[in-house]
């Protein structure tokens, strides 16, 4: 990757790393939030996407959060500030 790489660019490497292929059905992989064409810039990667995580990434500046767990398993019918 040249220059500063975008969410979908990390992603791209992560499935070349880590097939989707190995992935058992339930589980719920790839990007939960957000857009491949953001700009990544610096990640946080952490065992969960929780509030702490979300708060540390946000004072290192980093614009993705790479996690083990995600934040949901299921299909949610709304993300809100709420």
């Amino acid at each position: 990757m040249s220059g500063t790489p975008t969410v979908g660019s990390v992603l791209e490497a992560l499935s070349d790393a880590y097939p989707l292929a190995w992935a058992e059905e339930w589980d719920a992989v790839g990007l939960r939030v957000g857009d491949p064409a953001w700009t990544a810039g610096a990640a946080l990667v952490t065992l969960d996407a929780n509030v702490a995580a979300v708060a540390r990434a946000a004072e290192f500046g980093c614009g993705l959060l790479v996690t083990h767990h995600p934040p949901f398993l299921s299909a949610i019918s709304a993300l809100t500030p709420d």
